[in-house]
Formats: structure tokens, C-alpha cells, sequence
């Protein structure tokens, strides 16, 4: 819940109606920092978690972090770096996902920033050069169609959309629908519409515009 990446990691996706977790390196009566007070809040009301190992009035002490950082790269499937100086908690990190047996993805940095610098070497020394989502995806079958040969649907030939996405494609041919007009409209449950949506999503046929609602993705 730090401020930087950490926010807008979290922000994004509570945008998109997913869930996230936060994990503290304080008690629950200090948050930590002051000015996530409101996402703390918004990522518990949109059934998030937020986790501290820590009694409640434990305050937030530099050296509760890195110790923290273990139990970040313990719930994730995987560590994706942004950015990282050469020493920085972002390493202790990624040591902790190692030793979990974790995989880790890294973005290339510029040479010249020192941001650039420790991701740059996490990448030389074994962390998985990331410059696209299929990336990170490949190695991980169990987020993916097993039968899709590419990350994308040419969305005008309609042949090539699957039987059980058929439904949901032609309402969103008409307009952009939120979840819930396309449970009112569908007539289905929203946990048999959500995966679908999903699926969808990753295989790059529709996409979540800003404000909610689905609509197809032109290719």
C-alpha cells in the first residue's frame, strides 16, 4: 500500500472490479501511509484484504517492512518488477520469492536511470525479461484457454468465437453493457457470466473500458 507503484497497482485494479490484498508493515490502529487511508478503506468495501502480521498498535517501523515483504511474495503466484535501485526492499523481495520458489518477471530499465539499475540485474541474473503480457502468462497454463493459439480474436469473423462466449458477444455487438445489464439482459447468474467475461478479456476479444461496461476490441 505504499505510495508509487504500490498505489496505482491497487487502484487499477479495484477500477476493474478486481480483488487485491495489502500487506502492512504496521499495526491496524497506524496506517500506514497516511495518505492511503481512503484505498485502505476502498480495498476492504470492494472485498479485498488487507494483512498485517503485527499487533494492532504496532507502529510502522523501518525495519518492520522488508521483514514483510516475505509474506508479499509468498501469496503471489508470481513478482513482477517495475523498477528497482540496486539496493532497495523491492530486492529483499524478490531474495524472499526466490527462496519460495517463485518465478520473478522484471521490465527492462533505462541504463541511464537508477531505477533501471537493480531490475536490470535482477534480469542478469535469471529474472524473466517482461515487455508483454503473454510474458508472464505462458507460464502460467492454469490463467489461460488451453485451446487458444493466440492472445487475440479477429472479433469481425464470428466463426472463430466460441460457442459458450456466443451469447455475450452479440449484446455487446449492439452496445457496451456492464455486468449487470448483461445479467439483466442474458438472464443468467453472475457467477456463470463473470468467468466468462474473463476469458474473454484474456484472449482478447472484449475489454473493460473505463466506467465498467464491456465492449468488443476491434482488431
Amino acid at each position: 500500500m505504499a505510495i508509487g507503484t504500490d498505489t496505482i497497482a491497487h487502484e487499477t485494479t479495484l477500477q476493474y472490479q478486481g480483488e487485491t490484498i495489502a500487506i502492512l508493515g504496521s499495526g491496524f490502529q497506524h496506517v500506514f501511509p497516511k495518505e492511503n487511508e481512503t484505498l485502505w478503506e476502498n480495498i476492504i468495501l470492494h472485498k479485498g484484504l488487507v494483512i498485517t502480521e503485527y499487533e494492532a498498535n504496532m507502529k510502522p517501523l523501518s525495519k518492520n517492512f522488508p521483514v514483510r515483504n516475505r509474506i508479499i511474495s509468498a501469496l503471489s503466484e508470481g513478482i513482477l518488477v517495475i523498477e528497482a535501485a540496486y539496493r532497495s526492499g523491492t530486492s529483499i523481495t524478490v531474495k524472499y520469492a526466490k527462496e519460495q520458489g517463485k518465478k520473478v518477471f522484471a521490465l527492462p530499465g533505462r541504463l541511464d536511470d537508477c531505477h533501471g539499475i537493480g531490475v536490470n540485474t535482477m534480469i542478469k541474473e535469471g529474472a524473466i525479461l517482461t515487455t508483454q503480457i503473454q510474458d508472464i502468462l505462458v507460464h502460467y497454463p492454469q490463467f489461460q484457454n488451453k485451446v487458444r493459439k493466440s492472445n487475440f480474436v479477429t472479433v469481425n469473423k464470428e466463426n472463430n468465437i466460441r460457442k459458450e462466449f456466443q451469447q455475450i458477444y452479440q449484446y455487446l455487438k449492439k452496445t457496451p453493457l456492464s455486468i449487470d445489464e448483461l445479467v439483466n439482459s442474458i438472464h443468467k447468474d453472475v457467477n456463470e457470466i463473470f468467468p466468462l467475461l474473463t476469458e474473454m478479456e484474456i484472449e482478447g476479444i472484449i475489454f473493460q473500458a473505463i466506467g465498467g461496461k464491456y465492449q468488443l476490441k476491434e482488431i
